[in-house]
């Protein structure tokens, strides 16, 4: 990452045309909730789970423009304040700050990047800490530290190199220690092309290498490999999209003595195909995506997608995929409604939604999402009793334009959501002690979000 950061460096010094002045744009949005769920954090029937609560969530930025073939980066946010409450005693991790004063650590660095381009845009670069987008979100959607390099030509070229932090697997990586290697990276290659009819044509190759503790503090190596291909049609009124990017690798721990022998051979894949259409003053959107999922009797192969951390993709469903009203939660892995979805594996979705734009400035949509387990989970201890069902999700949002100026991003907008998810059996609980399943309950979320982008 050093020689990337080095060579980004070189490039602007080589550029011939970095002269004349600066121009600067600041941007950003400011969002403010209010929601109230039930049986988010626990589906089980044995709690009580209620939650309600507001939360603010501030990004602004600078983007400092030299020419059109310099640009830096900035942007800071202050992220997921609930109102009212601390880290300690709320699901809201490091996005503390509801006390009185307003004194916590909830300042983050969200992006520091730069854009560097050739004189004819045809050859592009950027580096830094900012957004990823690689199949769609599900490979990566989220801000991480890596480095980007397009050529536009004939054939579209973009390479991606990514520094991966694995913080969800409760590890922390010491670069200073002879035992760490400095291997958790993520790269990626994507081809696209654009056809005379108006098609687009894309594929992408990609590596997961990365390294953490294991059992007996066996270290666990992981080497993933990803190949994509897929189709898209798009004009003005529609939309159509297929995917599939099938991953291959293996997972190995090391030999240490008294450690769990890991030697798993992995043979994944996923299928990505949607829809949309408008027609009038209506939308039509279908969708199914497919997570191959792992055989739990085997230890020597492991059939399920695997996908780096960052993967991020909410737009699916309200509940099940984090969206608008939960989305300022943190920890959320551990969350009754989160614990299939996260990292697209063993999963599938069907989804179909229909809109209507009662007026020129709100829209109504209405979301019906089924989802299931390719591959069975295991509700009892003695691994008697299945389950393949996650359920059923209704989503139901109305949104209003408040607000928005011919220069403006998004404007203002009022948001009315309002969700439930019929929990099929993979939400169900064995009792250890009368030796019966206990059904887990439906999780409910509604609320209202106040957003403006600039």
């Amino acid at each position: 990452m050093t020689r990337i950061l080095i060579l980004c460096i070189t490039i602007i010094l080589t550029i011939p045309s970095l002269a004349i002045s600066a121009e600067a744009d600041f941007f950003g949005s400011l969002n403010s909730l209010f929601t109230i769920n039930e049986n988010l954090k626990d589906a089980s029937s044995k709690s009580d789970d209620k939650m309600d609560y507001m939360a603010t969530q501030l990004v602004f930025g600078l983007s400092n423009r030299f020419n059109d073939n310099l640009r830096g980066v900035v942007a800071f946010e202050v992220g997921g304040m609930i109102w009212g409450v601390n880290g300690e005693n709320y699901p809201v991790g490091r996005n503390a700050g509801g006390a009185v004063g307003g004194d916590a650590v909830n300042v983050e660095t969200k992006n520091v990047y730069i854009d560097v381009n050739s004189p004819d845009k045809s050859l592009s670069l950027s580096c830094g800490l900012m957004p990823f987008d690689i199949a769609d979100g599900i490979l990566a959607g989220d801000d991480a530290f890596g480095t980007t390099i397009t050529l536009k030509k004939a054939v579209d070229l973009r390479l991606n190199l990514i520094r991966v932090y694995q913080d969800s697997l409760g590890t922390s990586y010491d670069y200073n220690s002879e035992d760490s290697d400095r291997r958790e990276n993520f790269f990626d290659l994507e081809v696209s092309h654009n056809t005379a009819n108006g098609l687009n044509l894309h594929g992408l190759f990609g590596a997961l290498i990365d390294r953490y503790n294991g059992d007996d503090t066996a270290e666990v190596d992981r080497d993933i490999y990803y190949l994509g291909l897929g189709i898209t049609e798009k004009d003005d009124n529609k939309h159509a999209t297929i995917d599939l990017i099938l991953n291959r690798g293996s997972i190995k721990n090391s030999d240490v003595p008294g450690a769990t022998p890991i030697d798993t051979d992995v043979n994944g894949y996923l299928v990505n195909v949607s829809g949309s259409a408008d027609y009038l003053d209506n939308g039509f959107t279908l969708q199914f995506l497919y997570a191959s999922g792992d055989d739990p009797m085997t230890a020597d192969k492991n059939e399920g997608f695997i996908v780096p951390e960052t993967s991020y993709k909410t737009d699916i469903a309200e509940i099940l995929t984090r969206g608008i009203l939960s989305d300022e939660l943190e920890g959320d892995e551990d969350y009754a409604a989160y614990q299939f979805i996260p990292r697209f594996s063993n999963v599938y979705f069907i989804k179909a939604a229909v809109s209507n734009n009662v007026t020129k400035k709100t829209e109504v949509k209405a979301s019906l999402i089924y989802a299931g387990l390719p591959r069975e989970k295991f509700i009892d201890d003695a691994k008697t009793v299945s389950a393949k069902k996650i359920g059923t999700e209704l989503d139901l949002e109305l949104t209003h334009t408040i607000y928005k100026a011919a220069d403006m991003k998004k404007g203002l907008e009022l948001n009315i959501i309002a969700a439930i998810l019929f929990s099929g059996d993979a939400f169900d609980e064995y009792d250890s002690d009368t030796g019966a399943i206990v059904k887990g309950n439906n999780i409910y979320e509604y609320g209202v979000r106040l957003s403006y982008e600039f």
